[in-house]
């Protein structure tokens, strides 16, 4: 690529390939991030076992609710149990969580810690044994889906950006040597003629 050659057009496509590269990228890390929120089910009050396979850390519990608004929490008292039976209480969550997926909208009401892998129970009362209250109530929990979801964000994100500047840059490397080469062709002419 010389002065006065302008580069191939083949250029143009590449630019364009990492540009679809770069989307295609944050399309699969956002399907990726979306995919590993993994939130389980249960219905309180009452208890309910679960498995810990892989995901030890801090747990999320939000209240579920049908509609369009976010539900409230009716005041049940929340605890879980590690497999060796030592209780782990619900505690206060440091940032405001909420969903809407379809018809289903959730709202944050706690974290627990999860230190270990095996069998926890999950286990909702009535504060002081009240049982006159409505039920049963539908909560979600799992691990704590900003710090799962950051991760492929943050990967993919990073990735995509990347590919997107190289072509990008790609591109107006091209845009500018063909300009340039193209003045160049036209100062040549007018000095042979």
């Amino acid at each position: 690529m010389g002065d006065g050659v302008a580069p191939s057009r083949a250029w143009y496509v590449l630019a364009a390939i990492l540009v679809l590269a770069a989307a295609s990228v944050a399309g699969i890390a956002t399907i990726w991030s979306i995919n590993s929120v993994q939130l389980r089910r249960a219905q309180l009050p009452g208890s309910m076992q679960f498995d810990v396979e892989h995901s030890a850390g801090d747990w999320v519990v939000f209240i579920e609710g049908d509609g369009p608004g976010v539900p409230k929490n009716p005041g049940l008292d929340i605890q879980f149990t590690s497999p060796d039976g030592t209780p782990v209480d619900l505690t206060a969550s440091s940032m405001d969580l909420f969903y809407i997926m379809g018809s289903t909208a959730g709202q944050n009401i706690g974290m627990v810690r999860i230190d270990r892998y095996g069998t926890w129970t999950i286990s909702g009362r009535w504060p002081d044994g009240e049982s006159t209250q409505s039920g049963p109530f539908r909560y979600a929990f799992g691990p704590n889906p900003v710090e799962t979801a950051l991760m492929p964000i943050l990967i993919g994100g990073s990735i995509a950006v990347a590919l997107f500047a190289l072509g990008l840059g790609t591109w107006g490397l091209v845009l500018w040597m063909r300009f340039k080469a193209h003045r160049a062709g036209e100062t040549l002419s007018t000095e042979s003629g």
